[in-house]
Order: structure tokens, then C-alpha cells, then sequence
């Protein structure tokens, strides 16, 4: 899966089964490795098999992918909380739900653009 940000900040992204990401330090989501930068487009990586990004969308309930984008600037304002948290305080730029189907539809590529 790729991430392209058409945004003029720089952000992170956490994704999830669930609507719900895993409770990861916010120091790890917003790594520097997994900032994207404004204007480009990082991979986002599952590891494991070929399907990998199938059996992970398909274990979860309601077999769906939740991508959350996030400001690097706003949540590293949040280093002692988890990501959980800063997602129930609605702390995220946008959330994306897609079906394994919508994302082969997309070519695995979603497309964060600020909004106004």
C-alpha cells in the first residue's frame, strides 16, 4: 500500500483492522522513518506473506482497512499518551476505511489531501 501526501505538512499514518489502530507510543508513529513528507508518497509496508495485507483486512470484523493520517507537529505534542488515545480525542487529520476490494480498485494507493 502507498501513501501519497498532496498536503503541505508532514504526516504520519497508523492502520488498523479495527476502527481502533493499536495502542503504539506516539514517539514510535511519528518516527522519523515513517514521516511522509508534503508532496510524496512512502509505501507502507505489511510484513508477512504475499497476502499479507489480505489476511490482516480479512481477520478483522468488519473486514476493513482504517488508515488514520496524522500531523507530525500536532500529536508529537502527545509524546506520553498512546495512539489509541490520541484517536479517541478525534487528534487525527482524516480516517479512511477501505474494503480489500476499494484498495485493489485504488491500486493499493490512497490519497491524502488537506482539507480546507
Amino acid at each position: 500500500m502507498k501513501v501519497h501526501n498532496k498536503s503541505k505538512e508532514i504526516i504520519t499514518v497508523e492502520y488498523a483492522d479495527r476502527e481502533l489502530p493499536e495502542m503504539n507510543n506516539v514517539g514510535h508513529t511519528i518516527a522519523g522513518y515513517k514521516a511522509i513528507m508534503p508532496d510524496s508518497t512512502k509505501d507502507i509496508v505489511k510484513s508477512g506473506r504475499d497476502d499479507a495485507w489480505h489476511d490482516y483486512i480479512d481477520r478483522g470484523p468488519s473486514k476493513k482497512l482504517f488508515v488514520y493520517i496524522f500531523s507530525v507537529k500536532e500529536i508529537s505534542q502527545h509524546q506520553d499518551n498512546v495512539v489509541g488515545d490520541v484517536v479517541i480525542d478525534g487528534k487525527y487529520l482524516k480516517r479512511f476505511e477501505y474494503t480489500e476490494q476499494e484498495l485493489i480498485s485504488r491500486n493499493w494507493v490512497i490519497d491524502y489531501e488537506q482539507e480546507k
